[in-house]
């Protein structure tokens, strides 16, 4: 019965992840006229973090762990995306004459 409920819930996880990537790929594709850069690029960072905690979290096995590994995966995760986003932003003129 226990497998059952996990592959269950390995699915709907799928499904959620699959979502969310359709979801950053439509963003980046449809809202890239209407919506300033870094909104778009924070909308994508936000992804990725959700993207990294179901992965983590159930695909490591990590959701009902006391384990110290889950935690900094989800902070080292966070950190990297931080720098990518800050990169974004920085590249990005904010000359209001340039949007």
């Amino acid at each position: 019965m226990r497998t059952n409920i996990d592959q269950i819930r390995a699915t709907r996880t799928l499904l959620v992840l699959a979502g969310f990537i359709v979801l950053t790929l439509l963003a980046s594709t449809f809202m890239r006229d209407h919506v300033p850069a870094p909104a778009l690029s924070a909308m994508a960072v936000g992804f990725a973090v959700v993207k990294v905690r179901l992965v983590a979290l159930d695909f490591l096995g990590l959701r009902h762990t006391t384990s110290p590994v889950a935690p900094a995966l989800l902070a080292w995760a966070s950190l990297v995306l931080l720098v990518a986003f800050a990169a974004s932003v920085g590249s990005h003129s904010f000359c209001p004459a340039a949007i």
